[in-house]
């Protein structure tokens, strides 16, 4: 039998979330521009900034808020 492991992060415990939310964010659009005839440094910004703001609009992000998780 194969070892299993499930790892969770809350909120900068292990992951700095920003650095790597930024990371991935790049990497994405590196790949997207390999698919597309895109600029991938105005891309991930700009994908991030709008998942941001529908994270933001959820209720989710409300009751995260009230209970201190990012």
């Amino acid at each position: 039998m194969s070892e299993r492991a499930l790892l969770l992060d809350l909120d900068d415990t292990l992951v700095i979330e920003e650095p790597a939310a930024v990371a991935a964010f790049a990497a994405t659009a590196l790949w997207a521009a390999t698919q597309r005839d895109l600029d991938p440094g105005v891309l991930a910004p700009t994908a991030r900034h709008r998942a941001r703001e529908l994270w933001y609009a959820t209720p989710a992000h409300a009751w995260c808020q009230r209970i201190g998780v990012s």
